[in-house]
């Protein structure tokens, strides 16, 4: 099954999303109760830009196989099907069963920043780092925050994160942002 999922991903990448669907279905018959398949073909057609019959191939995965990544795909479908409050809905409720998930709350304070909304999700990143104090993405993005909210954390937050990824281009970007906005060119 991963050969086929890294074959289909090629397919995707050039293009040719009718050979990677094939590779979807297939799979889909080979492991009727295996969840690959049918988060292969939400992929696949999330590449094609079709959210709606992406999201009913994730959620027959997640009957199969519930996920914190499938929560995360079925999210984003939601969204990019204009469906915004369902989204959160769903959302809310694998947090709620699952409140230790720091992927899913790292990915809900990103909508959050998406949408605007850096002083909520600015609380959600600083809960994260009390659990994950080193966690270099999360700290970059609390620093984005700071930034919009005009926190003088900002500065020594996105320093932090370069320490903690010195390589990470977003890192670097965030970082340099704050300087420029202080007037450090």
């Amino acid at each position: 099954p991963s050969a086929q999922v890294e074959l289909a991903g090629l397919y995707v990448r050039k293009g040719s999303h009718d050979l990677a669907l094939m590779i979807a279905e297939r799979l889909q018959r080979q492991h009727p109760q295996g969840a690959a398949g049918y988060q292969l073909q939400g992929d696949i057609l999330m590449a094609k830009r079709q959210p709606v019959p992406a999201l009913a191939a994730y959620d027959h995965a997640y009957a199969l196989h519930a996920t914190n990544e499938l929560v995360i795909k079925i999210d984003n479908a939601l969204r990019q099907a204009g469906r915004v409050p369902e989204a959160e809905s769903r959302l809310g409720k694998w947090l709620a069963a699952h409140p230790d998930d720091v992927r899913a709350l790292a990915y809900r304070a990103q909508t959050w920043i998406g949408a605007g909304d850096f002083k909520r999700a600015a609380t959600q990143l600083e809960d994260i780092l009390e659990r994950q104090p080193d966690n270099a993405i999360v700290l970059n993005n609390l620093a984005t925050c700071y930034q919009a909210l005009d926190d003088a954390r900002a500065l020594a937050t996105a320093e932090a994160a370069l320490r903690g990824a010195p390589q990470r281009a977003d890192v670097m970007d965030t970082l340099g942002w704050i300087l420029v906005d202080k007037g450090d060119t």
